[in-house]
């Protein structure tokens, strides 16, 4: 049975979270070559982030997850 990616990462023009995904794909290519699974892409999503304000109303930045059932 194939197993499926799913790359959900927050904003990848900014280069901390380009860094996160080319270290996410590095490492699914390492256990996907070794365990020789197959693998389905799934959906990629490059921008799931969100501006909110916190107590004092400053804008922070902050990822959106998949929800999960």
């Amino acid at each position: 049975m194939p197993a499926t990616d799913q790359a959900l990462w927050q904003n990848i023009n900014q280069g901390e979270y380009q860094q996160m995904l080319m270290d996410a794909n590095e490492g699914m290519a390492s256990i996907i070559t070794g365990c020789k699974i197959p693998v389905d892409s799934g959906k990629d999503s490059d921008f799931n982030q969100a501006t909110i304000y916190d107590e004092e109303g400053n804008e922070v930045k902050r990822g959106i997850f998949p929800h999960c059932s």
